[in-house]
């Protein structure tokens, strides 16, 4: 089941990448055979978290409109019943006095309870637990009998029985013999019936409470609350559970929170060891083939690993191709061979928020040096403790025999002698005191040699590294003190960031760290990277980003793995040069071709030439072919090409001042002009006004002094870096358009051509166009904001972060549209090589004065940015 399955719901996840479409169907398909699927509600609770946490959709209405797709998908495929259908088979199946499962509206837990009446949608019943009633959807009814078949028990209640003989048989018993359906009543909250005979207490008190047990298992099964019982189950179904845990707890690993929790609470015992942590080489594993998680597809086939100490990888390749289930593979100790002792982190998720500070969860992040800690404080506390056991028997043997009171007898100094001879005297007690002092000496040994161990393994005054660390990524010193629960997601996939970076591990695995980051902290990154110790390897679409860190390239490819020495911009020189040089070969080899079967059609009938043509045949059927190169996938971007000429300045900021309160002043005193040949790059920190100097061109935000002159004439486009929260994801693109400009599409014939030949402009074409945007990816998300963008032919652009959420391909795509736009352009980012294929101008944003300063080219501005930040 689970290979259809997971054709299904690939099906219904396009554009999802396999790892996380294995994970979704175990999920679904551990719900479907614990009969937990009825509606769409159901699929929603079961992987609302998982679309989330993987950032499939942003928002529980997005989520749920996914699981509506996934339920449908389920349903047409017979996974599962259509609800309506199991409506009619269970109201044809209950009968009044059944006893069955029934779901509490109120706590939506499962009671046992008993059918009152019922109509041809509800069901009434009442709780046999406390008595109330209520009526009940027949989807959340579960007959007893076939929750007990699972576990090879055979329930029929005495209701049941009594519909068998008929209705009015069944009306007269109740009515008749009310006592005996009472203690009916209460046998099944105690227990269960087997066959026609009610246990006795008496006599099988001990079976009667085994079954009870397994009642209440049911009671809390019942849509996966808790296991199955065991009770009752034969060796097989045993040993097909165990199978099935062991399976369901293999995919849990790959499961990005658990993996954040295990790493911080879990250390391997190899990584204490100081002589191992010394001799950590190179990674090298042949002949390896990665799978999905449900082992049902080959993700890389027959590769070789090789990753050397201190290199710094860039890691490319097509989207869904593997990169992230690598990582996630080497990072979980999931690959056969790989060493224990080397010390790997990936940072992949960011962390869940709580009342832990900032500080704090950078240091816990170092699981060696919680451990280390919690040891030092546990042998700490047993060493106070055995000290004050000390003290108290020191003090006991020296208090004076005169200090008793006077009133006291001769015989009760004589008891009290004769007790103290009974235990040993003061013999014992100086004997406990050197056995105490004796195991005060060997924990004081222990502390010192876990105190060397802290020395040897780095863990030893590290705070001040933690602070620089987060001073780098951007957090204040006011910062380092907050909740990491008071955080947005972008801060706290910082902290994550933070912590593994503070962690210093033998091999650091990134993936896209550039997406949260702002221009002088990608900066700080670099460098910092650029003098990590330990072995790298980054996934990222940032070209610059991995020209400035990468030594090499590591390019996934058809399944597997090419190593390219150098940088990301060396990577591209050489795979450009094989290229040529293929297809080279393969012209040469074709003409060759060509000239040899011209040979051949020429004498293949002259018998003069016979032996000639059949040495060639033979040559030709020999010949090792050369196959044609392909060119890597290219998107094309078309912007508007005709637009209005206008004349002057587009937007002038004269001398204008803002603050959103008079101590917290961004921009102050800034003079800046934009026109239709501006082509400006915009660079800062976070927090130095960026987003705030676009609001006030558009006229979003007032100036507090000052004025901003915005030209009537002209047509200015904004595309935000949330553009895609402005998208209807309920609609179709087509749909959304057409309504945001149903003015222009009614002045068309045909109104949807027209706007399908909008979309195809921008790469969105075919069946794409016709789907709820909430299962389009981000980057074709991204295609219908920027065809929104475009719409109205602007004379002027501004966008804010455009390359989120774009692979390497789409932001080539870009870059070429904007080149050919001959409107005026100004763009906030932090991609560097994006900004250096389109800016002409450099405006970078002085975070300390609220001033803006120009500059000509990239290099120079970036080291204002990173002074003023």
């Amino acid at each position: 089941m689970s290979s259809d399955l997971t054709t299904v719901i690939e099906k219904a996840m396009p554009d999802t990448d396999l790892s996380i479409i294995a994970y979704a169907s175990s999920i679904l398909e551990h719900c479907i055979q614990e009969k937990q699927i009825y509606v769409t509600d159901d699929v929603f609770h079961a992987l609302n978290d998982t679309l989330i946490q993987y950032q499939i959709v942003s928002n529980d209405q997005e989520s749920y409109e996914h699981c509506t797709h996934i339920f449908n998908a389920l349903v047409e495929n017979n996974f599962i019943k259509d609800p309506e259908k199991v409506k009619k088979e269970t109201i044809e199946r209950l009968r009044p006095g059944m006893s069955v499962m029934a779901q509490y509206s109120v706590d939506k837990q499962w009671y046992l309870a008993r059918v009152n009446k019922l109509t041809d949608s509800e069901v009434h019943v009442s709780y046999l637990d406390y008595g109330n009633e209520e009526w009940v959807d027949p989807l959340s009814i579960n007959i007893i009998e076939e929750l007990v078949s699972s576990s090879k028990l055979s329930v029929k209640s005495s209701t049941a029985n009594a519909s068998e003989a008929g209705d009015d048989d069944e009306e007269e018993k109740v009515e008749k013999d009310q006592e005996a359906l009472d203690e009916e009543a209460e046998a099944a909250k105690r227990g269960i019936r087997i066959g026609d005979t009610v246990i006795s207490d008496d006599v099988n008190a001990f079976i009667n409470s085994q079954l009870y047990k397994t009642s209440r298992f049911l009671t809390d099964t019942v849509r996966g609350q808790k296991d199955l019982s065991e009770f009752g189950l034969t060796s097989k179904q045993k040993k097909r559970k165990k199978a099935e845990d062991k399976e369901k707890e293999k995919v849990l690993r790959f499961d990005p929170v658990r993996y954040l929790k295990s790493i911080r609470q879990k250390p391997r015992p190899e990584w204490f060891d100081v002589r191992k942590r010394k001799a950590v080489g190179d990674i090298i594993i042949d002949n390896y083939t990665m799978y999905t998680l449900d082992e049902k597809a080959v993700l890389l086939e027959d590769i070789n690993i090789r990753l050397v100490k201190g290199e710094r990888y860039g890691f490319v390749g097509l989207n869904g191709s593997g990169k992230t289930t690598l990582l996630r593979r080497m990072s979980r100790y999931d690959i056969p061979k790989f060493p224990g002792h080397i010390r790997i982190l990936h940072v992949e998720q960011e962390i869940l928020g709580d009342d832990t500070t900032v500080l704090e969860y950078v240091l816990s992040c170092d699981a060696v040096r919680e451990e280390l800690l919690g040891r030092e404080k546990a042998l700490m506390a047993e060493q106070t403790r055995l000290e004050e056991k000390v003290s108290a028997i020191e003090k006991a043997l020296q208090e004076p025999t005169e200090t008793k009171t006077e009133t006291e007898t001769d015989e009760q100094k004589e008891e009290e002698l004769e007790e103290k001879k009974e235990e040993g005297g003061g013999k014992k007690d100086e004997s406990t005191i050197a056995e105490v002092t004796k195991k005060i000496t060997k924990l004081q040994e222990q502390l010192s040699a876990n105190y060397q161990l802290m020395k040897d393994l780095g863990c030893m005054d590290v705070e001040e590294k933690a602070r620089k660390i987060l001073l780098g990524l951007g957090f204040t010193d006011a910062m380092h003190s907050w909740p990491t629960n008071r955080l947005s997601g972008g801060w706290r996939m910082r902290v994550s960031l933070a912590g593994a970076l503070f962690v210093e591990p033998d091999v650091l695995l990134l993936d896209e760290p550039t997406n949260h980051l702002d221009f002088p902290s990608v900066i700080w990154l670099e460098n910092y990277l650029q003098s990590f110790a330990g072995t790298l390897l980054v996934v990222s679409h940032d070209r610059e980003f991995l020209n400035n860190v990468a030594t090499q390239i590591i390019h996934l490819d058809k399944k597997t793995l090419m190593y390219y020495k150098g940088n990301f911009s060396t990577f591209m020189d050489v795979k450009d040069r094989k290229w040529k040089q293929q297809m080279k070969d393969y012209e040469s080899q074709q003409a060759e071709i060509a000239h040899i079967k011209s040979f051949i059609d020429r004498f293949r009938y002259n018998a003069k030439k016979a032996s000639m043509v059949q040495s060639r045949i033979k040559m030709l059927q020999n010949m090792k072919r050369v196959s044609k190169p392909v060119k890597g996938s290219s998107i094309t971007f078309d912007f508007p090409l005709e637009i209005d000429v206008v004349s002057g300045s587009v937007i002038q900021c004269r001398n204008i001042t803002f603050g959103y309160t008079a101590n917290q002043i961004l921009l102050n005193g800034v003079s800046v002009n934009l026109d239709l040949k501006s082509r400006v790059g915009v660079i800062g920190a976070n927090g130095s006004g960026k987003t705030t100097l676009i609001h006030l061109m558009m006229g979003k935000l007032a100036p507090l002094y000052g004025e901003v002159v915005r030209n009537r004439k002209c047509n200015i486009a904004l595309f935000t870096q949330h553009h895609i929260d402005q998208l209807d994801l309920s609609k179709s693109a087509l749909d959304y358009l057409l309504d945001r400009y149903r003015e222009d599409c009614a002045k068309q014939a045909r109104a949807a051509e027209y706007v399908r030949q909008k979309l195809g402009s921008f790469g969105l074409s075919g069946e794409l166009v016709d789907q709820r945007m909430c299962y389009l990816s981000g980057g074709q998300k991204s295609r219908v904001a920027f065809t929104a963008l475009t719409w109205n032919k602007p004379n002027f652009i501004i966008m804010d972060e455009p390359t989120n959420h774009l692979d390497i391909e789409t932001i080539e795509g870009l870059i070429g549209a904007i080149n050919r736009y001959k409107g005026g352009i100004m763009i906030v980012s932090h991609d560097q090589h994006f900004l250096r294929a389109i800016a002409k101008e450099y405006w970078a944003l002085s975070k300390k004065s609220g001033t803006i300063k120009s500059f000509v080219d990239l290099p120079n501005a970036k080291q204002f940015a990173i002074q003023e930040a």
